[in-house]
C-alpha cells in the first residue's frame, strides 16, 4: 500500500482531520496545521525541480513520493523538527543524497483538500 509520508511540525493547531484522531496542541491559530493535514508538492514546483534529484537516487524516489502521495502531519516535533520527515534507520540510506530534500521549502507544498471536517474545541 502506498501512502503519505509522516511529517512533524514545530507548532500545530488544537485540531485534527481524519485519519488523525487527536490533537497535540493548545493553540487555536487557524494558520497552524491540524493533525492529519495532508500536503503534497505543487505540480509547478515538482516539474521545475525534478532535475535537481538524479534519476535512480534515493532523493528522487522520495521527491516523487512527495508529489504523488504527499505528507501527513503526524506529530509535534519541537523547534528543530519543522517539516521533518521521519522514517526507519537503515545503513542503506545515503545521507548525502537525502540531504537534497532539505532544500525543498514549505511553500512548495499545497494542502490536499479533505472531505472530512476539522475537529476542534476552539
Amino acid at each position: 500500500m502506498l501512502h503519505a509520508i509522516r511529517a512533524t511540525f514545530s507548532e500545530t493547531r488544537r485540531a485534527y482531520v481524519h485519519p488523525a484522531t487527536h490533537y497535540a496542541s493548545d493553540r487555536c491559530g487557524r494558520s497552524l496545521p491540524p493533525m492529519g493535514l495532508r500536503l503534497r508538492l505543487s505540480s509547478k514546483y515538482f516539474h521545475n525541480n525534478l532535475d535537481r534529484f538524479p534519476a535512480g537516487s534515493q532523493s528522487r524516489v522520495i521527491f516523487e513520493a512527495l508529489y504523488h502521495y504527499g505528507i501527513i502531519n503526524a506529530d509535534n516535533g519541537g523547534s528543530g523538527s519543522n517539516w521533518f520527515i521521519t522514517g526507519a534507520r537503515s545503513k542503506g540510506w545515503k545521507d548525502g543524497d537525502l540531504n537534497r530534500l532539505k532544500t525543498v521549502p514549505g511553500r512548495a507544498f499545497v494542502v490536499v483538500q479533505s472531505r472530512a471536517p476539522v475537529t476542534t474545541p476552539c
